[in-house]
C-alpha cells in the first residue's frame, strides 16, 4: 500500500487529473487504479483555478471507487474550504458577511463557485472526520 499526498489543488482540475493519471491512481476513463492505496487531498481544493467543481465531483467519485477496491480517498479541509464555507454562511449578512465576502475573492475565490458547489459536496472535506475515521488504516 502507498499513500499518495496532493495538497493546494486550487481548482486546477487538469493538472489533478494529469497527476493521478501519471502516478496510477486513476486510469484514462477518471476510474480507481490504485487498490489499497491511499490518496489524501490536504486542503485548499477550492479557488483560483476555476474548475474546483470538476475537483470535487472526481474526487468524491474516487472516494467511492477505493472504498470498494480496499482504498482510500480523504480530504481535510484547509483555509480557502474554511473561508469559502464563511463566505456562504455570512453572505447577505449586513457588513460581516461584506467582510468575509471581500477577504474570500482576496484570497482568489471564485464568486462561481458560491452557486455551483452546495454544502452536499462540501461536507466530505470534514476534516474531524477525516482524520479520526482513517487513523486505524494509516
Amino acid at each position: 500500500m502507498q499513500v499518495h499526498i496532493i495538497g493546494d489543488l486550487h481548482g486546477y482540475y487538469d493538472v489533478y487529473e494529469s497527476l493521478l493519471i501519471e502516478h496510477g491512481i486513476i486510469d484514462a476513463s477518471l476510474n480507481w487504479t490504485a487498490n489499497s492505496d491511499q490518496l489524501w487531498l490536504i486542503g485548499d481544493i477550492l479557488d483560483r483555478g476555476g474548475d474546483a467543481e470538476s475537483c470535487i465531483a472526481l474526487t468524491m467519485k474516487l472516494q467511492q471507487q477505493a472504498s470498494a477496491a480496499g482504498g482510500l480517498v480523504q480530504c481535510l479541509l484547509g483555509n480557502h474550504e474554511l473561508m469559502f464555507l464563511a463566505a456562504k454562511h455570512f453572505m447577505g449578512t449586513p457588513e460581516i458577511g461584506e467582510q468575509v465576502w471581500n477577504q474570500w475573492v482576496k484570497w482568489g475565490g471564485q464568486p462561481h463557485e458560491m452557486g455551483n458547489i452546495n454544502d452536499t459536496p462540501i461536507i466530505f472535506i470534514n476534516p474531524i472526520g477525516s482524520v479520526y475515521n482513517t487513523l486505524h488504516r494509516l
